[in-house]
């Protein structure tokens, strides 16, 4: 069975369960519906994962942005440090060095390797969300500080 049939019969199986209108599954079945019908060039337009216009962020993009800053928040927590800023300026010097050793050995991995520390595993995390982190230390205060938006990014942890 090739990757269009499958998807068809997926949307199928998930309609025969009748999701409510306002369901994710729901919003799949009609955009696989969408494809299939030729209403849109590509899957990702029919699921609504482009924006379609130039210079505007995908809701892919947003996603991805959202669950990269919400690693970073809990790797932020993760720093031993009295205050705040302090605990940031840490982050900072941590993102570095991971960029610059780290990640080029774990880049291909698709789950952070057994061992490494939490801190580390949470660095992979946001990392697969599309990089390269953040280093600035004020960027990285301004968001680790602010308003903490509840996300569900799939995670398999702890680390």
């Amino acid at each position: 069975m090739n990757p269009a049939e499958q998807l068809i019969r997926l949307a199928d199986e998930l309609d025969a369960r009748h999701p409510p209108p306002d369901s994710p599954a729901h919003a799949f079945v009609e955009g696989v519906r969408a494809w299939i019908a030729g209403d849109f060039d590509s899957l990702d337009a029919a699921l609504n994962l482009t924006s379609g216009q130039a210079g505007i962020e995908s809701p892919l993009t947003r996603f991805k942005r959202a669950c990269r800053d919400r690693y970073l928040r809990q790797a932020w927590e993760q720093i031993d440090a009295t205050k705040p800023y302090r605990r940031s300026t840490a982050l900072a010097a941590e993102i570095r060095r991971f960029e610059g050793a780290i990640w080029p050995r774990w880049r291909g991995l698709d789950t952070p390797p057994a061992g490494c520390s939490s801190l580390r595993g949470l660095l992979f995390m946001a990392r697969r969300q599309g990089g390269p982190l953040p280093t600035g230390e004020s960027y990285l205060h301004r968001l680790v500080t602010s308003a903490n938006i509840p996300i569900d990014c799939g995670d398999q942890g702890p680390f």
